[in-house]
């Protein structure tokens, strides 16, 4: 991988349906438009309703495919999102290492209740 101040970390909302299941593909770049590598690196997932908390919801991040790629799944089960009983929360995207811990990606989830409108 390239040494961390050479990616971008990107800012992404999520637009997530309360009591469903919720998976988003995302693609991880350097600054330089190419694929961030994350062979070695495992990755994780923070949702909190905002940043100065200590309630953590839970929810998952993946490779999909060849680290190389840089390609990730962001997923939130149905049990996390049937919690959210706010409109808005804050989540973060980070890899890991033996050596780093770094944030990738972060953004707002917006939450829609309305589901059963059909």
């Amino acid at each position: 991988m390239a040494d961390y101040k050479d990616f971008e970390n990107a800012s992404l909302d999520l637009y997530v349906n309360q009591g469903s299941d919720y998976k988003r593909p995302v693609k991880l770049t350097n600054f330089d438009g190419t694929p961030l590598d994350l062979t070695g690196y495992t990755l994780s997932l923070t949702i909190k309703k905002y940043y100065n908390v200590s309630q953590i919801y839970t929810g998952s991040v993946e490779v999909d495919g060849d680290p190389v790629l840089g390609n990730i799944i962001i997923n939130i089960p149905k049990g996390t999102t049937d919690l959210f009983t706010g409109s808005r929360y804050v989540y973060i995207v980070r890899i890991n290492n033996s050596t780093d811990t770094v944030r990738v990606l972060d953004g707002q989830i917006l939450i829609d209740r309305y589901r059963d409108w059909e």
